[in-house]
């Protein structure tokens, strides 16, 4: 599962991310810029957590890396990563 693709297809459907360089993509932050609302955060949660059957728990929402496309992949991979052990 390529949880790049999926976070990245995810936050481009609701509001195209304009940096093109993967860098640049990675460290994108949806929130200051108005990308996801509150409600399409609240959305982006639920689709994550059923898609990579997960839950972030509240330290994850107060991290500074959460509102960055790749802080979010990091915490997603993070949380994956414990649930194997």
């Amino acid at each position: 599962m390529d949880i790049e693709k999926i976070v990245l297809d995810y936050i481009n459907s609701k509001s195209e991310i304009p940096n093109q360089s993967k860098n640049e993509q990675l460290n994108y932050d949806y929130l200051s810029s108005g990308s996801i609302d509150s409600m399409q955060m609240v959305e982006m949660i639920e689709f994550l957590e059923s898609k990579f059957k997960m839950r972030f728990n509240s330290e994850d929402f107060q991290l500074n890396k959460f509102r960055l496309v790749g802080g979010l992949i990091e915490i997603i991979k993070k949380h994956l990563s414990q649930d194997k052990n």
